[in-house]
């Protein structure tokens, strides 16, 4: 998958909600809702071992490292300005809460068109999500249309674009299609250690060539071989406050200056910025925290 998971834990809770069972299969091996404690709803991965979100609570996680991490109000001015319209993407559907938060956002602002581009490879998944309360709530309303490698979902000024396949793969598509660049990176994937593909200097270097010179990028994540990953692809890394448990998460730029000292505290470490090779697929790679 590319999936979503942060501050994961072994745990999880069995339930059900209106007759749904407590687990189901994907392409990707089974999967399983959880609450949160905030009284929300996730998804944990049997694949990866993982969950998507944080247990503290999926939607406050997405609000405070997505919503807020990229500064998405800002966003919207710029592209506003520009008479076009807020351009969005998700590295990771997983349980669709940053697609759902991303149509709230979008409620705030009914005047201007919001294109959100997600990408995932369960397509079990995705079915599962769009078609299963209790997180079909946002998308029971909207227009669908499907392929075999993409849904599409609208409602009102918001349209949501859900791309099925390698991450890494449709990213390089967008990147040599270049007809989209987008104004804010979710970057959501399972996390380094289950899921290295997806942070490598690679990928971010491709991110890059997505970008609008106002760009950010946010991620959960606040491992130092991620910024260094992100540093080595020309992103201009900042430290913010985490979600729950973590008490730092990333957002990133493609220009400015960074923090001095956090340039240092990088530089020091031994740990190294993941790159693009056979081993990552078997997922032993050693990796810093």
């Amino acid at each position: 998958i590319i999936g979503t998971a942060h501050e994961k834990t072994s745990c999880f809770f069995r339930v059900e909600y209106f007759g749904m069972t407590d687990e189901f299969l994907g392409n990707l091996g089974k999967y399983r809702p959880a609450q949160t404690r905030a009284g929300d709803w996730t998804l944990h991965s049997e694949f990866f071992d993982e969950h998507c979100h944080s247990l503290e609570g999926s939607v406050q996680e997405t609000e405070t490292v997505y919503i807020q991490g990229t500064e998405l109000k800002s966003q919207a001015e710029y592209a506003r300005r520009e008479h076009r319209p807020l351009f969005i993407l998700e590295v990771g559907f997983g349980a669709g809460v940053g697609a759902s938060r991303a149509w709230n956002f979008a409620q705030t602002i009914p005047e201007q068109e919001v294109q959100f581009y997600s990408l995932e490879l369960d397509a079990e998944l995705v079915r599962y999500v769009v078609t299963t309360a209790p997180f079909t709530q946002t998308f029971s309303a909207f227009k669908e249309t499907r392929s075999d490698n993409q849904w599409s979902l609208s409602l009102q000024n918001f349209h949501l674009h859900i791309l099925i396949g390698d991450a890494r793969h449709s990213v390089r598509q967008l990147k040599e299609s270049r007809k989209v660049k987008f104004d804010a990176f979710f970057h959501d994937p399972f996390g380094p250690q289950k899921n290295p593909t997806l942070w490598t200097v690679e990928i971010f270097r491709n991110l890059m060539a997505l970008t609008y010179p106002h760009s950010v990028l946010s991620t959960y994540s606040a491992a130092i071989g991620i910024r260094k990953a992100m540093m080595e692809a020309q992103w201009v890394v900042e430290d913010r406050p985490g979600f729950g448990i973590k008490k730092s998460s990333t957002r990133a730029r493609p220009s400015g200056t960074m923090d001095t000292a956090l340039v240092q505290k990088l530089e020091r470490s031994p740990i190294m910025a993941l790159h693009e090779h056979p081993d990552l697929l078997d997922g032993k790679i050693k990796y810093g925290k």
